[in-house]
């Protein structure tokens, strides 16, 4: 019988790292940087609670596709085994889905609702500038303009996600049409010019003699 004599040498295992938190974010953030865990040594990351191989690069975080998704972070210190898997969850939230509506054309002195929208999570809505409105607040104000005014949607929800659309709403100011030019050359009124027509793109000018020809 052969006997053999030798040491063996039990590692502690290393603790678990610590989740900072949940990280929050809005969809389509900027963000740069991994989830936060407080750790040293070796971290290694997996998508599951078990199972597969770890990655010693932490993810990125993607905002593109609102959701909740899961990562588990292990720790190992030098001369001891890897720690038990610690879940770090990150949350996108989806931003809410904004339309400030089509362009709208008014005369002057004319008014008209704006046909807004806003999807979301307990959304609020802000209108700006607000000093032509007879409410900020609601998707679809009244809008009374002077002069041709872009009208901002600002939409926030309750996770605190934003997004905004902007309408223009054209003012048409009253036209004086000439009803006499004289083309002699002299440099007066040898044009016939109506001010403020390019404010009517789609309409048609006639021009008759005194005997309707």
């Amino acid at each position: 019988m052969t006997e053999a004599q030798g040491t063996i040498v039990v590692q502690p295992i290393s603790n678990a790292p610590v989740a900072v938190g949940t990280n929050v974010y809005c969809q389509d953030d900027v963000v740069s940087g991994s989830p936060n865990v407080l750790g040293s040594g070796t971290l290694r990351w997996y998508t599951s609670p078990s199972g597969g191989v770890g990655n010693t690069i932490a993810p990125g975080i993607v905002t593109r596709v609102p959701g909740t998704f899961m990562y588990y972070v292990t720790q190992q210190l030098p001369n001891e085994c890897e720690s038990a898997r610690t879940p770090v969850v990150v949350l996108v939230n989806r931003k809410p889905d904004v339309s400030a509506g089509p362009d709208r054309r008014i005369d002057l002195g004319a008014s008209v609702v704006l046909t807004g929208t806003a999807l979301g999570n307990n959304v609020r809505i802000v209108w700006s500038p607000s000093f032509t409105l007879t409410n900020s607040t609601p998707a679809r104000p009244t809008a009374k303009p002077l002069v041709t005014t872009v009208y901002t949607i600002r939409v926030v929800t309750g996770d605190g996600c934003e997004d905004e659309d902007e309408v223009q709403v054209v003012v048409l100011q009253p036209i004086d049409i000439p009803n006499v030019f004289s083309p002699n050359g002299d440099g007066v009124h040898d044009k016939w010019l109506i001010p403020k027509v390019e404010q009517y793109p789609n309409c048609v000018m006639q021009i008759f003699n005194r005997y309707g020809g």
